[in-house]
């Protein structure tokens, strides 16, 4: 009778402690690297009527994305981002791209008919540089010196970036009357007939194999563009897990795919935002083409390519399997670089850029962690970082601590209960009935801190299936004693 009271009692505590544990970590691992809701609809309202069209003036209307104006090269990626996503159904990003615009020649229409005609020009002017093409490294990027001249036709129209007194370069005027009527046949300037793609194609169903009826890509992975929209925007809206199905995966295992997968999205989207600015328009937009390379040099390479036939996503544009084996090394070097930076700029008296503290700050808090651990801890020796052999020690303790103190004070608390009912139970059952829920306990800690080393996805993969084959191991003898009691 007291073994039975004593189990009766014992095991939804212990069952209910590891649920707790286990729901921690699971929560934890998913927590959303970064995101924050969208605007609500007046904001937007207000931002869209409060566009100031005076030439320089309207880097005083609030905006909702990053909006650089310090030379032609940021303009331009300024204008085609927002100009992209307002058309995409964000259309509070239209007063960004109208940022961009020197809208003084509209000061004679009426209040209300400003912000309607420059969003009308703002989108043509997009389309016709969208349509013509754009090699942005080929614009300059200094924050002074001559206009830059995109486009120039037979006629003497022409679209044109200049620095206005404000020290922000807009498009002239000029070019927004090119825009309100587009020739008929415009040739590109030099610069843009470099970087001209072959029109965009719909795309086509995955060829059949082997007799089985063709595969439908999906929207999202139908293209290099598709592809790296898809992953931004998963990223700006914290849903790392729809931005881990850009990557291609299929090497790791899946009892790790999903932690791993968060990891590496992150690792991608901090590396992605320390190379360069992603003007979506301007990418290849081709379902069958070439493999598109976002990065490569002595760092490392990002690249998305088209997988091959008959396999599971056949047809789809991800981000290969070399660009997902260099990401730590490659996230290591950016962010040495960046630190590099801050530390230069601090020295100087100057304040550290935005965009680098914004990268820091977005990243989630296991891997901002691993930026302030020192260089000397980052030496590798057997397959493993120093550092990441230090937390493997750590996390075992930690785990041995946590077996520990659950059982004591399970058993504290079921001694107290105990000795109030006034029922003698041998101590040798006791210690025995609380073991399995110290192990499950013991499990938990473990599964949660692994995910904070960043270990190589097989060493993971292997304490990955050692870590849950214990805590099976544990629910079973729970189970088992439940039974046999």
């Amino acid at each position: 009778m007291n073994e039975y009271s004593l189990t009766k009692n014992i095991l939804p505590v212990g069952l209910l402690v590891t649920a707790a544990c286990l729901s921690a970590a699971a929560q934890e691992s998913h927590a959303p690297t970064k995101g924050a809701p969208a605007p609500e609809q007046a904001e937007r309202h207000a931002a869209e009527e409060g566009v100031t069209p005076e030439a320089g003036q309207a880097a005083e209307a609030q905006t909702f994305g990053a909006v650089d104006r310090s030379n032609p090269r940021a303009t331009m990626a300024t204008f085609l981002n927002a100009i992209d996503e307002a058309e995409r159904g964000k259309v509070e990003r239209y007063v960004d791209a109208l940022a961009c615009l020197d809208l003084s020649g509209l000061s004679d229409l009426p209040d209300d008919a400003r912000v309607p005609q420059g969003r009308k020009l703002a989108s043509r002017l997009g389309e016709f540089i969208s349509r013509h093409g754009l090699e942005l490294e080929l614009i300059p990027a200094m924050p002074e010196g001559e206009p830059y001249t995109y486009y120039e036709g037979p006629d003497g129209r022409f679209i044109r970036i200049q620095r206005f007194e404000e020290g922000v370069w807009l498009f002239t005027a000029e070019s927004l009357a090119l825009a309100e009527e587009p020739p008929e046949a415009a040739a590109p300037t030099q610069e843009a007939q470099q970087a001209q793609e072959p029109p965009p194609v719909e795309a086509a169903p995955v060829p059949p194999a082997g007799g089985e009826p063709a595969r439908e890509v999906p929207a999202e992975f139908r293209s290099a563009r598709a592809t790296m929209r898809t992953f931004r925007e998963a990223m700006e809206d914290g849903r790392v897990d729809d931005a881990a199905k850009c990557l291609d995966l299929a090497h790791i295992a899946v009892v790790t795919r999903g932690e791993k997968g968060r990891e590496l999205a992150a690792y991608l989207d901090a590396a992605i935002r320390w190379t360069k600015v992603v003007v979506l328009p301007t990418l290849p937009d081709d379902p069958t083409g070439k493999p598109y390379v976002f990065r490569q040099d002595e760092l490392g390479t990002i690249a998305i390519a088209r997988q091959d036939e008959g396999g599971e996503r056949s047809g789809q544009w991800l981000f290969t399997r070399n660009t997902i084996a260099g990401l730590e090394t490659l996230y290591d070097a950016l962010e040495r670089q960046a630190r590099d930076r801050e530390a230069a700029l601090r020295r100087a008296g100057k304040e550290v850029s935005e965009e680098d503290q914004g990268v820091v700050m977005a990243l989630p808090l296991s891997l901002r962690l691993r930026s302030h651990i020192p260089e000397s801890l980052k030496e590798s020796w057997l397959l493993l970082q120093h550092w990441q052999w230090l937390g493997l020690v750590v996390v075992l303790l930690l785990g041995w601590a946590g077996h520990r103190i659950t059982t004591s004070l399970l058993r504290s608390l079921t001694g107290w209960w105990l000795r109030r009912r006034r029922v003698t139970v041998d101590e040798a059952v006791q210690r025995n009935s609380f073991r399995p829920v110290g192990i499950l306990v013991l499990s938990g800690i473990w599964y949660w801190g692994l995910q904070w080393l960043s270990l190589p996805a097989n060493i993971l993969a292997v304490l990955m299936y050692a870590v849950k084959f214990i805590a099976c191991w544990a629910v079973v003898w729970t189970v088992y004693r439940a039974i046999d009691l």
